[in-house]
């Protein structure tokens, strides 16, 4: 099961403490590291959504459930 939608959060996080506390190239490292992570969820997918998203009546986000 991927655990992005967790990962991405918390580079989230790191990135609006780097937009407060830290020098601008920090806050250019976490932007790009949320910016991966999101480009993750595109191209991959996150299967730890799916069933949930399947019992909403949506399409998944991988193609796993797929009938």
């Amino acid at each position: 099961v991927s655990q992005s939608r967790y990962v991405l959060c918390e580079e989230v996080g790191e990135l609006a403490k780097a937009l407060l506390d830290e020098p601008r190239e920090r806050v250019r490292e976490e932007a790009i590291q949320v910016a991966v992570m999101a480009m993750r969820v595109v191209l991959d997918g996150d299967s730890s959504y799916d069933e949930l998203r399947k019992e909403r009546g949506l399409d998944p986000l991988t193609d796993n459930l797929q009938e």
